[in-house]
């Protein structure tokens, strides 16, 4: 049969959406460093400015062993949702091998779609974290305009719409299923 065009977009963008989620996790491996910590390190060793591997893995060291405390807030913040967006990246490109395998209302998708909202959750439960740990640090209300506090209501909106795209496919696949026994 016949690739629909929604199947095969469903393929390029699985495609593109691996690739993402590839380059994702190759710039986590620099979080530590972009964040400040390796500024840090400049001040505190007098290490010139590099991008070397070496200056890369002096930053994940400090950031184990201590240092200014709001950089190393905001690179476990960032890792932490870096690694939610990959868990998300990839249930969308299970969903997305689904479709253009022409599997649409299937138990994995709805497996997928509710495991990408939980995460959208977690990202949401870091950012108020992160948001009470800079107020704490600050001791002030600045912190409250920040990425991390308009990413609150985004990633739960997100996550309730995940939730229930998940309850509709559950139901979509349990109908899929039934019709499937009757012919």
């Amino acid at each position: 049969m016949k690739a629909s065009t929604a199947e095969k977009l469903a393929g390029v963008l699985k495609w593109i959406v691996t690739a993402v989620f590839i380059l994702l996790l190759a710039l986590m491996v620099f979080v530590p460093y972009l964040t400040g910590i390796r500024a840090m390190l400049a001040w505190t060793y007098s290490i010139k400015p590099d991008f070397s591997f070496k200056a890369v893995f002096e930053a994940w060291k400090v950031l184990f062993g201590g240092g200014d405390l709001w950089r190393t807030v905001l690179a476990w913040f960032l890792l932490f949702c870096g690694v939610c967006a990959a868990v998300i990246l990839w249930q969308a490109r299970t969903v997305l091998k689904n479709l253009s395998a022409g599997r649409l209302f299937v138990r994995g998708n709805v497996t997928a779609v509710v495991r990408a909202g939980l995460f959208c959750f977690f990202i949401a439960a870091a950012s108020a974290v992160r948001l009470v740990i800079n107020l704490i640090i600050a001791k002030t209300a600045a912190p409250i305009v920040s990425y991390a506090t308009f990413f609150i209501p985004v990633f739960v909106i997100a996550g309730l719409i995940l939730l229930i795209a998940g309850a509709l496919f559950a139901r979509a696949a349990e109908l899929k299923e039934d019709n499937d026994l009757v012919i």
